[in-house]
């Protein structure tokens, strides 16, 4: 349309315009570019025209205008032209390469950024493993101690009943002991005081029988001496005979007592293997329950380390595409 009000214009200000003449004052306006939109003005100012007659007039229309173009100014415009297309082409390719290059350094530094991130999620990985298992054993270990005081406390517990009844049969014992000792004691003196008159009695009889017959003074005193000695050794054999029943009951009651404090060193040797049996028990079911948790927390920690070790795999994977595509770019 605009090419038209053009054609207008010029054959308006141009009488008696020929084809040819149009054609030259259109290239000269808009160049080569421009011809065809020529041929189609042509056609539509003349609408009479044949073909072979608006080859001619094209033709016409081109010698013309080759006559005017300054080819010297024409091969420098070419020439400053290609310059100009080399620069722009040079310079797209910079600007492509800075592209590439920002592009690349940008694949980089997100690499770099995955790289790190799959250290931060081993790293923590191992933290939370680490801390899981030190937490499994720091139970473990408070739950130890707990079993190994209670059962040291069933122990002491015991240790003190124990003691106790092992108290009251030494007591008793020790008292059958006194008893006996005292009704052995009692005996013994006996023994010793009729032994003592025995011997006087033998003296003194001895005496008797060897002083004269006619010292009646002196032998109806040594012959009251001897009766004295008589009544006196009959009185103290009955006190020896039931001093000896004494000493018989006393051994018996000690023998039984002796035979009570056995029995119950039995219990008090019993009541502490039972409590240090109840302790071991207590103990070892402690001691396996506190292996099976931190097993536990072993195979937490081993799994947390797994699943973050896949992370960590599937984010160096991105890390390492992402660097071949920045490496590609360079």
């Amino acid at each position: 349309d605009e090419t038209r009000l053009q054609v207008e214009e010029i054959i308006a200000l141009t009488p008696g315009l020929t084809l040819a003449e149009l054609g030259r004052q259109l290239a000269e306006q808009h160049g080569v570019a421009f011809w065809s939109s020529f041929l189609s003005a042509a056609y539509d100012w003349r609408s009479g025209l044949r073909l072979g007659e608006l080859a001619v007039a094209f033709g016409a229309a081109v010698i013309l205008h080759l006559q005017t173009i300054d080819w010297a100014l024409l091969q420098e415009d070419m020439r400053l032209r290609e310059a100009a297309e080399a620069e722009a082409k040079e310079a797209a390719a910079a600007e492509a390469a800075r592209q590439r290059a920002s592009e690349a350094s940008s694949l980089a530094a997100e690499a770099s950024a995955k790289r790190g991130e799959a250290e931060k999620v081993g790293a923590a990985a191992a933290s939370e493993s680490a801390g899981i298992v030190s937490t499994a054993e720091s139970a473990a270990q408070a739950e130890l101690r707990a079993a190994k005081e209670r059962a040291a406390a069933a122990e002491a517990e015991a240790s003190r009943e124990a003691a106790g009844v092992e108290r009251e049969a030494k007591e008793r014992v020790d008292a059958a002991s006194g008893t006996l000792s005292a009704a052995k004691a009692t005996s013994r003196a006996l023994e010793n005081g009729i032994s003592e008159r025995e011997t006087a009695r033998a003296a003194t009889q001895k005496e008797y029988d060897g002083t004269f017959i006619l010292r009646f003074q002196k032998r109806g005193q040594l012959k009251d001496e001897v009766s004295r000695l008589k009544k006196e050794i009959k009185e103290e054999a009955k006190k020896l005979e039931k001093a000896d029943k004494a000493v018989e009951q006393a051994s018996t009651a000690f023998d039984k007592q002796k035979a009570y404090a056995d029995k119950q060193q039995q219990v008090a040797s019993k009541l502490r293997a039972d409590a240090a049996a109840a302790g071991e028990k207590s103990l070892a079911a402690a001691t396996k329950k506190a292996d099976s948790a931190v097993a536990d927390a072993k195979k937490q920690a081993a799994a947390a380390v797994k699943a973050a070790e896949g992370k960590a795999k599937a984010l160096l994977k991105e890390a390492d595409s992402l660097q071949a595509k920045a490496d590609k770019l360079r």
